[in-house]
C-alpha cells in the first residue's frame, strides 16, 4: 500500500523499533553537524525483472551552510546514460543535465535535491537531505529494525538498518558504527529487481575551492 506523506511518517513511529529510531536520530545529527563533507559512490541496479541495468557513479562536496556540488554520471550502458550537476553557492542555486543547452536557476536547494531524486535512484537526496536541517524526512523507511552488525567489503564496521520503503521495497542502510556515516544502502523487490548504493565519505575535512565550484555535466 502506498501512503500519503503524514501517513508515512505516523506509519514509521507506530511500526519502527526504538532502537533503530535512536540510530536514525544519532545520524541525523551528526549529519547536521558537520562543517565539511565529501563523498565519492556508486550504484548499480536491476530493474524491470531484470530487463533494465543501471550503473552510475556520483560524487557530493559539501562546506557549512550554504556550498555545495553534487554529480551524477551513468555509464553508457544503462538506460538513461544521463548526467546532472547541482550546485548551490550562497543563495544560488543551479541545476544541468546533459541533455540541457545551459544551466537552469533553482528555487533553493530542496527543489533542486527534489527534481533529481528520481533520476538519480534517490542518490541525489539519501546524504545531501541530511546535510541541510529542515529538509525533511531522512530516512523514507516503516517497520524499521536493528539486524546483525557487519563489516563493508572495506573493513567498516556498520549497524545496519533495515526497513520497508513507500513503495513496499525492502531497504537496509549500512551506518558506520564509530562515526555514523552512511557507507551502504541497498534495496530489494526480488533476485531480479534490487540496488546497491556505496559511499565512501569524509568528514569535516578540507574542501578545495574548485571541488564546489559549477561545471556542466559531461555528455
Amino acid at each position: 500500500k502506498e501512503h500519503t506523506g503524514d501517513e508515512f511518517n505516523t506509519l514509521v513511529r507506530q511500526s519502527s523499533d526504538s532502537q533503530a529510531l535512536e540510530a536514525i536520530g544519532r545520524f541525523e545529527k551528526t549529519y547536521s553537524e558537520l562543517t565539511s563533507y565529501r563523498d565519492s559512490g556508486t550504484l548499480e541496479a536491476s530493474y524491470d525483472d531484470g530487463n533494465l541495468t543501471e550503473n552510475a557513479i556520483f560524487k557530493t562536496a559539501f562546506v557549512s551552510p550554504n556550498r555545495f556540488r553534487f554529480s551524477y554520471t551513468e555509464s553508457p550502458d544503462s538506460f538513461h546514460s544521463t548526467s546532472h550537476v547541482l550546485t548551490m553557492e550562497g543563495e544560488t542555486v543551479k541545476g544541468m543535465s546533459s541533455y540541457d543547452d545551459q544551466p537552469e536557476n533553482v528555487d533553493g536547494i530542496q527543489l533542486g535535491i527534489a527534481g533529481l531524486y528520481g533520476v538519480t535512484s534517490t542518490t541525489s537526496g539519501n546524504v545531501p537531505q541530511l546535510l541541510f536541517p529542515g529538509y525533511g524526512a531522512s530516512i523514507h523507511l516503516a517497520h524499521l529494525t536493528l539486524i546483525e552488525d557487519s563489516t563493508t567489503d572495506d573493513g567498516v564496521l556498520c549497524i545496519r538498518i533495515q526497513g520497508t520503503n513507500l513503495i513496499g521495497e525492502e531497504e537496509t542502510w549500512w551506518i558506520g558504527k564509530e562515526d555514523n556515516l552512511i557507507r551502504k544502502i541497498e534495496s530489494r523487490t526480488d533476485s531480479k529487481n534490487w540496488s546497491v548504493i556505496t559511499y565512501k565519505p569524509e568528514a569535516n575535512i578540507e574542501i578545495k575551492p574548485e571541488e564546489l565550484e559549477f561545471t556542466p555535466p559531461s555528455r
